[in-house]
């Protein structure tokens, strides 16, 4: 067969595989609702930006005590402006939902030329060949494409297939850089380093790793530091603007307000939220930490790697110990690597990068590991590169490639089917329609203490504060109506029982009634409490007539 053939045929795979991962799409229907918190969060703020209004949001997270709504925001701006702006167009609810998907299929074509590129970096003899068919790339499409976590997510308003498209991006235009030692090439790998930074805060790694492994290749090139200097400021570049932003309106401006928005907060007597879990002493946390590293590689845990990428995570202990134990280059190598070897080298530093923040968050609520998450997808930035080394070594680790990756061709479409056919729960309820309802008549926009702030906040304009259930106490609970002004707090009937802020006495002592929406022996009633030091609550509050829910997208 000829090279012009095997061309031909490589790109009718590539298409038929694109296709493939569109028509999935089409019958996938994740939609907004109670387990697409975050991107219930991203798409009122879009709402926001589509209505004139912003960066703005509603919704007050993590003890912020917001207490005026709509609030500015300094949650990474790149997504949710280009989400609101092109809702103005198109319409917000169709865009949340189609615009992912069209970056997913995106991102999976520049992965395809990023993983034949790296290949032939890395040696392209051996099994799976960048001229081979199938050659690495479309392996590489198929692992991310596939991904259980990634498919899903990728049909709804979050970050990640703008945020993976142009880190992809960059590491192409890094490659060019390098292998032409162009410092126009790594000004355009900076620019996607930069912007991916604004889109998903998870990419800081992309901004320090593409110039370091430039700077690294330097070290034996002299051409290359121009261009490791041109792409560390043309990553600083696109910050500038939204720092000048933020500087106008946070006191004090700090770095982590530039890259976050965790830690923003308006109101200084609610205590800082924990999100990770805290050790006594050093010991201790090494100790956490490493049991985390367990569960991780865990093929019987559900938060493991193992859950989103098959056994290919494995690779990633499997190649340092074969690259170790051959010691095939020399240690002059290592550290003052080709030009050819800047690609592999920034893709290693991203993935450590990128990972490295996710093992050390012991989680406090939510998920206790995020490995079987989203945050765990920068697991392929270092599986990618152990798998192009390992086909081009030796018989063994060929032959433990070839095994991990057939293993993992059952096991990841399984996770698919599994994700597509499961059913999701959108939509309000109808007490939450009714609350909905209520809120909406108030002549004077009210705010809300909710454990479910994200998911009220796609159908109602009113200000959210969101509380957990079972972490939080009365005091805290307490502490954010005092403080952040909040007019109502919301409980359901589920929660009656496991939250410590909904306990009888506490509610009998501290909080008055308001309203009931739904029916005793329902199971789903939805009550409204105020706190005491309101005025009385058989003054009624003024209240408009009744209007409809707004749907997304209204």
């Amino acid at each position: 067969m000829s090279e012009r053939t095997r061309k031909l045929w490589r790109g009718a795979l590539l298409v038929a595989l694109l296709l493939l991962f569109a028509g999935l799409k089409a019958n996938f229907d994740h939609g907004l609702g109670r387990r697409a918190l975050d991107g219930d969060y991203y798409y009122q703020i879009a709402r926001h930006v589509a209505e004139g209004d912003g960066m703005a949001t509603s919704v007050s997270l993590y003890n912020q005590g917001f207490q005026s709504f709509p609030h500015r925001i300094n949650q990474s701006p790149a997504w949710v402006l280009l989400l609101g702006y092109t809702g103005r167009w198109f319409g917000l609810d169709t865009v949340s939902r189609r615009l992912p998907e069209a970056l997913y299929l995106a991102g999976l074509l520049a992965l395809y030329f990023l993983a034949n590129r790296l290949r032939r970096r890395l040696g392209d003899g051996g099994w799976l060949r960048a001229d081979g068919l199938p050659d690495f790339g479309h392996v590489a499409v198929v692992v991310l494409g596939a991904s259980p976590i990634y498919f899903r997510f990728s049909s709804l308003p979050y970050t990640e297939p703008m945020a993976f498209l142009l880190m992809f991006g960059s590491l192409l235009a890094l490659d060019r850089a390098a292998l032409e030692r162009s410092a126009g090439w790594a000004v355009a790998a900076g620019l996607c380093a930069g912007v991916a930074l604004l889109t998903r805060s998870q990419m800081l790694p992309l901004v320090i790793a593409a110039p370091v492994a430039l700077a690294a290749a330097g070290l034996r090139e002299r051409r290359l530091l121009v261009p490791a200097g041109a792409c560390l400021a043309a990553a600083l570049l696109p910050l500038v603007p939204w720092g000048i932003w933020l500087s106008t309106w946070i006191d004090p401006m700090t770095p982590g307000a530039v890259i976050g928005f965790a830690d923003l907060s308006e109101t200084p007597g609610l205590p800082v939220f924990a999100h990770v879990v805290a050790t006594d002493s050093f010991g201790a946390w090494l100790l956490d930490r490493g049991r985390g590293l367990l569960v991780a590689f865990d093929p019987r845990h559900e938060l493991s790697y193992v859950v989103n990428s098959g056994f290919l995570p494995y690779l990633v202990l499997v190649a340092p110990v074969h690259f170790v134990w051959t010691r095939r280059h020399s240690l002059t190598g290592v550290l003052r690597p080709p030009p050819e070897t800047v690609l592999p080298l920034a893709l290693l530093l991203c993935g450590a990068g990128m990972l490295i923040p996710v093992h050390m968050a012991h989680g406090t609520f939510f998920r206790e590991w995020l490995f079987a998450h989203r945050h765990g997808l920068p697991i392929l930035l270092l599986i990618l590169p152990c798998l192009a080394y390992l086909c081009q070594a030796g018989r063994a680790a060929r032959a433990t490639a070839i095994a991990l990756l057939l293993a993992s061709a059952v096991w990841i479409p399984s996770g698919l089917y599994a994700t597509m056919t499961e059913e999701y729960s959108t939509g309000l309820t109808p007490n939450e329609e009714k609350l909905v309802r209520w809120l909406g008549r108030h002549v004077d926009t009210p705010s809300v203490v909710t454990t479910r702030a994200q998911h009220l906040s796609v159908y109602s304009r009113v200000g959210f504060h969101w509380m957990l259930c079972k972490e939080v106490g009365e005091d805290q609970a307490m502490a954010l109506m005092h403080y952040a002004g909040a007019d109502y707090m919301v409980v359901y009937e589920s929660q009656l029982a496991g939250c410590k802020f909904t306990t009888y006495r506490t509610r009998r002592q501290k909080f008055k009634h308001v309203t009931t929406f739904g029916k005793e022996g329902e199971g789903n009633r939805i009550m409204v409490f105020k706190l005491n030091r309101f005025e009385a609550v058989d003054e009624p509050p003024k209240l408009r007539p009744f209007d409809e829910p707004q749907a997304p997208g209204s």
